[in-house]
C-alpha cells in the first residue's frame, strides 16, 4: 500500500510540474483543473513594475514638477531682468558668483538706489495731504507755489519720458507729481473754490497728454525741463537775501547752459556735412 502511495505522489508530481500542494487539491476535484494548474505553475509570473513609496497619487504628483531651486531662480532672473540688471550681468552675479564684477556692480547699484528714491517719493506728500484731510483746510498753503512746483516736476517728467530714460530716473517725478496735483485740488476744494479745482484737473492733464504726444516739438520739451531751476527758485523763495542770492546764482548759471544747448542744438549736424564735403 505504501508502494503504491509513494508511485501516486510521484505520478502526481510529474503531471503537475512539481505543485504538489495545488495538485493535490485538483487531484481529487478532478484532473482538469489540476492539467490547468500545472500549467500555471510551469510559466513564469509576468513581471511587476515597482510603486513609487508612499502611494500612486504621491508619486504621479513629482511627474514634471520643475524642482524649487530652478523655479526660484527663474522667478529671480526674471524679477532683474531687465529691471535692474542686464542678462549679461545676471550671468556673472549670480550663475557664475563673480561678485566683485565693477561694471556690473555699478549698474546694479545705480538702478538700485534710482528704484529706493522712487520707492521714498511715495511717502514724501502723503503726510500732508493727510493733514490737510484731517484738518480740512489748507490754510497756509500758496496756490501759486504749487503750480510752479508742478510745472518743474512735470517738465522733468516729460523730458526723461521724451527721451526715453529708464523709469528709475524719472519714476520719483511721476509720483511726485501725483501728490502735487493732489495738493493743489485740495486747496482749492477747502478754499471754496471746488469747481476750479476741477477745472485745474481737467486742464493740467489735458496739457500733461499733449506734452506727450508727438505733437510738442523736442525743442519746446527741452526749454520746459530747462525751465526747472527758475521754477524751483521761486516757489522756495524765504526772503533771506542770501539763500535768494544762492539760488539766483544757480539758476544763472544752469540757465547759461540750457541757453548754449538751444544755441548749438543743430551744430554737430552741420560739422558732420563739413566732414562728409571734405
Amino acid at each position: 500500500m505504501r508502494r503504491r502511495e509513494r508511485k501516486r505522489r510521484r505520478r502526481r508530481e510529474e503531471i503537475c510540474g512539481g505543485s504538489v500542494g495545488a495538485c493535490a487539491q485538483a487531484v481529487w476535484g478532478g484532473g482538469g483543473a489540476c492539467a490547468a494548474s500545472g500549467s500555471a505553475g510551469a510559466s513564469a509570473p509576468a513581471p511587476q513594475t515597482p510603486r513609487p513609496h508612499g502611494g500612486g497619487s504621491a508619486g504621479r504628483a513629482g511627474v514634471g514638477v520643475r524642482p524649487f531651486p530652478k523655479m526660484a531662480a527663474a522667478a529671480l532672473q526674471g524679477l532683474l531682468v531687465p529691471h535692474l540688471l542686464p542678462e549679461r550681468c545676471y550671468d556673472e552675479l549670480f550663475l557664475r558668483f563673480n561678485l566683485l564684477h565693477v561694471p556690473c556692480l555699478k549698474i546694479l547699484i545705480s538702478k538700485g538706489l534710482g528704484i529706493a528714491i522712487v520707492a521714498g517719493s511715495l511717502m514724501v506728500k502723503l503726510p500732508q495731504v493727510f493733514k490737510i484731510l484731517g484738518a480740512k483746510s489748507a490754510v497756509g498753503l500758496s496756490f501759486h507755489s504749487i503750480l510752479l512746483e508742478l510745472l518743474a516736476l512735470t517738465g522733468t517728467m516729460v523730458y526723461s519720458m521724451a527721451n526715453g530714460f529708464p523709469f528709475s530716473a524719472w519714476g520719483e517725478a511721476l509720483f511726485l507729481m501725483l501728490q502735487t496735483v493732489t495738493i493743489g485740488f485740495l486747496a482749492q476744494h477747502f478754499g471754496g473754490r471746488t469747481a476750479q479745482g476741477i477745472s485745474f484737473l481737467l486742464l493740467y492733464f489735458a496739457l500733461l497728454c499733449l506734452l506727450l504726444s508727438p505733437l510738442t516739438p523736442q525743442a519746446v520739451v527741452t526749454l520746459l525741463q530747462a525751465t526747472n531751476v527758475p521754477a524751483i527758485v521761486i516757489s522756495r523763495e524765504t526772503g533771506d537775501p542770501l539763500m535768494a542770492l544762492t539760488y539766483v546764482v544757480s539758476s544763472i548759471c544752469n540757465g547759461v547752459i540750457a541757453g548754449q544747448l538751444l544755441y548749438y542744438w543743430h551744430v554737430p549736424a552741420s560739422m558732420e556735412a563739413r566732414k562728409k564735403r571734405e
